[in-house]
């Protein structure tokens, strides 16, 4: 579910995902231009420049449609990326709410620094109704500074995370942070229980 324009590159989006197996419900627009991506790549280092076109236009409307909500009836998951919060932080704080409600799993990821950083509001508003959070080292520092914690201690701050107040008690929050080649850091606030998974070592020459 999300955004796209009515041109060459929403079609594209809509074959692909179609192809995958993956039902399409997407909103168009003929406001903007699908939203699109240039990707730097140097050796394995890379970056991104991202235009959000019809991402932005995204209506909270679009959820209640019959055919969408039909859908969502029957996800037990719902996935959404902490970037949705600049389309439509309404929509997933609607979404984050049934989820709630209905005993289904929301889940997030705080996708990128700007996200913790200037949306931090909007962020902390979605986090009670959150059963499952993932995020990357940088994004989890980002949080704790935002929240006065130690950003120097991610396995504190994955603790103090999953223990934060939570509206649906059937279920502990389960946070997940990834640090690259690293260990990833896993911890439920329920059961208490903390992971540390460590990364099989991939060849330098295999990273694409």
């Amino acid at each position: 579910i999300g955004c796209i324009g009515a041109d060459e590159y929403g079609e594209k989006i809509m074959n692909a995902i179609e192809a995958d197996g993956t039902k399409n419900l997407y909103s168009i627009t003929t406001d903007a231009p699908t939203g699109t991506c240039a990707v730097c790549v140097n050796k394995t280092e890379r970056s991104l420049v991202a235009n959000l076109g019809a991402c932005t236009h995204f209506d909270i409307s679009h959820v209640r449609k019959p055919e969408i909500e039909a859908a969502i009836a029957k996800a037990k998951v719902v996935y959404i990326s902490g970037f949705f919060l600049s389309s439509s932080a309404e929509t997933m704080l609607h979404m984050a709410q049934r989820c709630a409600a209905e005993n289904k799993v929301f889940a997030i990821n705080l996708s990128a620094l700007f996200v913790v950083q200037l949306m931090t509001d909007k962020l902390l508003e979605l986090m009670p109704y959150c059963d499952l959070v993932f995020c990357n080292e940088g994004e989890a520092a980002a949080f704790s500074v935002t929240q006065g914690w130690d950003p120097t201690d991610l396995q504190e701050v994955a603790r103090k995370l999953s223990a934060l107040p939570k509206v649906n008690t059937s279920r502990g929050r389960t946070v997940v942070f990834t640090q690259g080649a690293e260990s990833t850091i896993l911890c439920n606030g329920e059961s208490k229980e903390e992971l540390t998974i460590p990364v099989p070592d991939v060849p330098r020459a295999e990273i694409v």
